[in-house]
């Protein structure tokens, strides 16, 4: 999501699954207040720490979101992950665990009390693998409809 799309979004959604740096979220908060909205986010995390990809980098990521648990308006309710293109199902598997390992670092933390932990990961090709790692979300577009012409 880009800074200049978010009045756009919430004018379509009140969850946002791919919020990728701190801006974005208070962008979102002071937003959502504006409008009297209540918003629920996914924190994007790049957990393969691919250039091609936004997102949070693994590496500190409690003391990076932080500023976070202090929005009045959005509330982070999970992570989520796009493994790396190419990857086996049994390597996307190992991404999956680690965004779980990230959730549950960030649900054992103090200001994070009452995260609900959701895990957005997994799609057509692997969401079998992501909800046994602990999926609760997954997007799975191609499945149902057929891929993109």
């Amino acid at each position: 999501l880009q800074s200049n799309k978010v009045r756009a979004a919430l004018g379509l959604f009140r969850t946002v699954h791919s919020i990728d740096r701190v801006k974005i979220a208070e962008t979102l908060d002071q937003e959502a207040g504006v409008r009297g909205l209540a918003v629920a986010g996914f924190l994007e995390i790049n957990v393969g720490g691919e250039s091609s990809k936004h997102g949070f980098p693994p590496e500190g990521l409690a003391a990076a979101v932080r500023p976070l648990t202090r929005l009045e308006h959005l509330r982070i309710v999970g992570l989520m992950a796009i493994p790396p293109q190419g990857d086996t199902l049994e390597g996307s598997r190992r991404w999956f665990r680690r965004l779980r390992e990230l959730r549950d670092e960030l649900a054992g933390r103090p200001e994070w009390a009452g995260f609900p932990g959701w895990l957005s990961m997994g799609m057509s090709d692997d969401f079998e693998v992501a909800i046994e790692e602990g999926a609760t979300h997954v997007r799975v577009g191609t499945a149902l409809f057929g891929s993109r012409s």
